[in-house]
């Protein structure tokens, strides 16, 4: 089954998320065709002891945009243990997104150490994970992460003509 996890989580949210509801009180999963559940637990089965999910089967490598979207999946089939998971190990990692030059690392290691590249886009995807997770359980646990991100990617706006800074080298080199 070696199946590159983007690719999964892409089709997974896509074909999931029109049939999840917004209701706060209701269950927050549809019924999952058996191609959906197949994959679900395929996912269920790459998560690392850490929480985070390889983008490919024993890859060593962990992209951001791939956590928020495994997240988010979880997420809107009820497995909100794995989804917190995910949150939980970027939660503890605060330190990295709030060290100069901020943001959390586009790619790390299965372990979590960091690479070191830090991009706006890959950081937009975890706080539009959390913002989720927030609409679907009402829960605060994790509003300082959401803070922390929302912060940083609006200090990237440049105050004298409200661009964005793509990528933090260009930032601090310029």
């Amino acid at each position: 089954m070696k199946r590159h996890l983007l690719y999964v989580l892409v089709f997974l949210f896509f074909a999931v998320l029109p049939g999840c509801k917004d209701n706060v009180d209701a269950p927050f999963r549809h019924e999952a065709n058996e191609y959906e559940t197949s994959v679900l637990e395929w996912l269920k089965i790459q998560q690392l002891s850490n929480g985070l999910l390889e983008s490919s089967e024993n890859g060593n490598v962990v992209s951001l945009y791939d956590q928020s979207l495994a997240a988010m999946a979880f997420m809107i089939n009820d497995e909100l243990p794995r989804t917190e998971a995910i949150f939980d190990f970027f939660n503890d990692r605060r330190s990295e997104l709030n060290t100069a030059p901020g943001g959390f690392s586009q790619f790390r290691d299965r372990n979590g150490i960091p690479n070191g590249h830090r991009w706006m886009g890959d950081n937009a995807w975890p706080l539009i994970a959390l913002n989720n997770y927030k609409a679907l359980t009402g829960r605060s646990t994790y509003d300082s992460l959401a803070t922390d991100l929302s912060g940083w990617l609006s200090s990237l706006q440049d105050p004298t003509d409200g661009g964005l800074w793509l990528d933090t080298t260009l930032k601090t080199s310029s």
